[in-house]
């Protein structure tokens, strides 16, 4: 039989070790997307899984984002010297930018809210 000294060292020793292993070590942290979808996205994050209600997510991975482009876009004429004139809102995101698989860079300072910064990619 244990000690109540020896029994409160062990619950205190479970809480530590399942601690480290759902709050990440620093404030950023790599994710994976378990669900890539404007509608349902979730992300596993240092054993967490992470909902659309935890995150705040780059406005530029959004469907439907414009970065206000103001230019000019050569044409396909066989000359070369047409240019078709862009103004703002004109080009979008056509498609949510994350894909379940898909490795992100998140930031959180409290372990409640969760910075979605970045989609990863390799090179």
């Amino acid at each position: 039989m244990n000690t109540l000294e020896e029994s409160a060292g062990k619950i205190l020793t479970a809480i530590s070790v399942s601690g480290r292993r759902e709050r990440p070590i620093g404030p950023f942290c790599i994710g994976t997307v378990l669900v890539g979808s404007q509608e349902g996205l979730k992300i596993s994050c240092g054993g967490m899984e992470l909902t659309a209600e935890d995150l705040w997510i780059n406005e530029d991975l959004l469907e439907g984002y414009s970065p206000k482009l103001v230019g000019a876009l050569p044409g396909t004429c066989p000359d070369g010297g047409t240019l078709t004139p862009v103004s703002a809102d004109q080009l979008t995101r056509g498609e949510f930018a994350l894909k379940a698989g898909d490795r992100v860079v998140l930031l959180t300072l409290d372990g409640q809210d969760y910075y979605l910064l970045a989609k990863a990619v390799r090179l």
